[in-house]
């Protein structure tokens, strides 16, 4: 190859890693400012999102910038440093470390597929110039033992063994009549019910429940449908707990303040439970009276209950269509409103 052809190749392979590293920093700087959701932790995959707490894409956002910075700076070199090699090795390698786990978990999410292709064009542009493949084992590698040796999807709490759900004193027990109920919405002798389990971190549980009572708005009026809203309660989640107990709590007290908290706080992801309480402050009731929390500990394992015996393994929204008794059908994650109203429909006189 003459001179004057590894200086053209040179330049456009930098120039490709520079821009396709720096599209890949902004779609994570995108995602991670809320303007772009993530799909994959409402499907399951939550417990893959964050490493020591940092979030998988701060990180490689974070590379992907540090590659974008480091190739416009080395631009006239005609091989690239180590440094930029193994950064790029490692951005590749986790890229697809996260596609075989989308693979394996079933995960769909737009944000994820449009990064890792752009990241992947990266990586792909600087083959020879900066010979990443020799980092890529590394990267897939690290990636995976930060999380597991073994990939798992998100499973639902199971029920505690030996702990009778009705075990409660009378005081406790008619607060739990009062959490379940206020967690309804319709008659309570409506002829088809819509169960509903949610994860009130989720975008898509949001965007899918505010419609689906858009639309069933008339039916919940006349008594024809009744809705019962659940908070999920994941294994590897313990957030969700937290969560659960302060909607249990709100249920407690009254129906407005339940449906308050589920149309303020479902659909936003934050880190941690201090990030929650600063952002709701009251609106996250916490209580001292041990009839209380008694009885917010009996729904919540009545609710562990309801999972093993309705199917729900982890993935939200899942969504149980029940006439009378009898259960007609289930939705799980990719459901929509749509959908659920038009099955509705079809079980009314």
């Amino acid at each position: 190859m003459r001179v004057d052809d590894l200086h053209w190749f040179r330049h456009h392979a930098n120039l490709a890693i520079t821009q396709a590293a720096t599209v890949a920093a902004v779609l994570a700087a995108v995602r991670l400012s809320g303007a772009w959701p993530c799909d994959v932790s409402c499907q399951g995959g939550a417990a893959y999102s964050q490493i020591a707490g940092v979030s998988v894409t701060a990180l490689g956002g974070g590379l992907a910038a540090l590659i974008a910075l480091l190739s416009w700076w080395q631009r006239r070199r005609p091989r690239a440093s180590n440094v930029l090699s193994l950064a790029l090795g490692l951005l590749g390698g986790g890229c697809l470390w996260f596609l075989f786990l989308s693979w394996q978990l079933h995960l769909r999410c737009a944000f994820c597929l449009i990064f890792h292709a752009v990241a992947l064009c990266a990586v792909l542009a600087g083959w020879r110039w900066a010979s990443p493949w020799r980092w890529l084992p590394l990267g897939f590698l690290i990636i995976h033992f930060a999380f597991t040796w073994r990939i798992e999807p998100e499973r639902a709490q199971p029920p505690t063994v030996n702990v009778p759900v009705h075990s409660v004193d009378s005081e406790a027990a008619m607060l739990t009549a009062r959490i379940e109920a206020n967690r309804r919405l319709g008659a309570a002798d409506a002829p088809v019910v819509i169960e509903e389990v949610l994860d009130l971190r989720c975008t898509h549980c949001a965007a899918t429940h505010a419609q689906l009572l858009r639309a069933l708005a008339e039916d919940l009026n006349a008594g024809r449908v009744a809705v019962v809203v659940r908070q999920a309660l994941l294994m590897r989640e313990p957030i969700t707990t937290d969560l659960a107990r302060w909607a249990a709590t709100a249920s407690g007290s009254s129906a407005t303040d339940y449906q308050l908290l589920i149309e303020t706080v479902l659909g936003t992801r934050l880190n941690n439970v201090a990030a929650y309480r600063q952002r709701f402050g009251a609106l996250l009731p916490d209580s001292a009276d041990q009839a209380v929390k008694t009885a917010v500990e009996t729904v919540l394992e009545s609710d562990r209950r309801w999972f093993a015996a309705n199917g729900f393994t982890g993935a939200v929204p899942f969504i149980v269509l029940r006439r009378g008794a009898q259960i007609v059908t289930r939705f799980e994650r990719d459901v929509t409103a749509a959908a659920i109203v038009d099955a509705v429909h079809a079980l009314s006189p």
